[in-house]
């Protein structure tokens, strides 16, 4: 029994004849209607296309090449990766070849068929659109999909292996990123060469200290001993390169102020000192409104009452009597009603020093003043301290 089996699209038509069996397909389905018989066997193939008169034409080798090469071309028209002999089935016939002419325009060659179903004997030849091929796909396609047509006919389609990708890849895209790299660090190794090297700095003598040079000058007027808690003569010496006024520099009110710095007994609980030293900042700050003319800091060692009030300082160097009408001591200054030559130890007020520092750039510094020059010892009754103490920051 002859069956015809077409296939349509609108630029192209795929047409099969062959022998089937009707015997055991006849039956009623579910639906009512009766299962189309099954196509075992294919003796012709007709493909038509739209512009061209005559088809193309022969048997299951001409259908089976048809399709293999169709696809295969298909992908690489798709993907742009060449398959090369990837394509190539074992044992196939290479009856049909697809070429491209243009970017549109597709040429599909049929060579003359040998076998006994063949019905034509010269080269077939069509130049296919972009549209034409694809609908010829298409057919191909659902000619594969179709159980009831040739069960065994199986489009074998399978990704291109890798291999065939990277041999397809030009040298040069391959050589760019190493070359790149290369340049890179042959820029950069010629912009490190232009480079000057780093200064060398010789090494300090191991005998050399930074604080050899810091200059720890004295408090204590001459010809009175190291009292309870003030620095040692030897330790506040003043270097010879630096100029310190004399005890008796300064008005009269000064004069007294300094000599009460060491007469007068030490603050020792440093929980105490600290409450002092934040509200002498607090006093001295506010009051400094004079623009400073002054080129170099102006040192100060200051005695602050257990009230806060600040009862006495001493200039610490040249600078600090020139200028010392450009800062506030001398008005926030209250000496004690008691003068120590006449009153009684029990009678005089402890006081806590400090280290004031006016900079000429308007920073006020207040550190405490054992934190500058270690005394010699302290008496037990007094509580100073014996270590030597580093220079202390300055306050908030």
């Amino acid at each position: 029994m002859s069956i015809q089996r077409q296939y349509s699209l609108p630029s192209c038509k795929l047409i099969l004849e062959g022998q089937g069996n009707p015997t055991p397909n006849s039956t009623e389905d579910a639906s009512g209607s009766f299962a189309r018989p099954l196509v075992s066997e294919v003796s012709n193939v007709e493909c038509y296309f739209s512009g061209y008169e005559k088809p193309l034409t022969g048997g299951r080798a001409f259908l089976e090449s048809l399709a293999s090469t169709v696809s295969i071309y298909a992908q690489e028209f798709l993907s742009g990766i060449p398959h090369g002999g990837y394509g190539d089935r074992p044992n196939a016939q290479k009856l049909v070849e697809l070429e491209r002419v243009d970017r549109n325009l597709h040429r599909l060659k049929v060579q003359p068929q040998v076998d006994s179903t063949a019905l034509s004997t010269t080269p077939q030849q069509f130049d296919l659109t972009t549209v034409q091929l694809f609908d010829l796909v298409e057919a191909i396609d659902r000619l594969n999909a179709d159980a009831q047509t040739l069960p065994d006919f199986k489009l074998n389609l399978a990704p291109v292996p890798k291999r065939y990708v990277a041999a397809q890849e030009p040298i040069a895209k391959r050589a760019a990123a190493p070359a790149l790299g290369t340049a890179g660090l042959a820029i950069a190794a010629l912009a490190l060469f232009f480079v000057p090297p780093p200064p060398v700095q010789r090494p300090e003598p191991a005998g050399a200290s930074p604080q050899s040079t810091t200059v720890l000058p004295s408090t204590s007027p001459s010809g009175a001993s190291p009292g309870a808690g003030s620095p040692s003569p030897d330790a506040g010496s003043p270097s010879p390169e630096v100029a310190v006024p004399s005890p008796g520099a300064g008005t009269a009110d000064e004069q007294t102020a300094a000599a009460l710095l060491t007469t007068l007994p030490e603050i020792t609980d440093p929980a105490e000192q600290e409450r002092l030293k934040t509200a002498l900042y607090e006093k001295i700050d506010p009051a400094w409104t004079v623009k400073p003319t002054f080129q170099e800091p102006l040192e100060y060692q200051v005695g602050v009452a257990a009230n806060g009030d600040l009862v006495g300082y001493s200039f610490l160097n040249e600078q600090a009597l020139q200028y010392r009408q450009e800062i506030p001591l001398l008005e926030l200054l209250r000496v004690p009603v008691a003068a120590p030559e006449t009153a009684g130890a029990n009678n005089q007020e402890a006081i806590a020093r400090f280290r004031v520092v006016f900079e000429p750039n308007g920073v006020l510094e207040v550190s405490p003043w054992y934190g500058q020059a270690a005394p010699v010892e302290s008496s037990p009754v007094e509580g100073g301290s014996t270590e030597n103490n580093p220079v202390a920051s300055p306050s908030p």
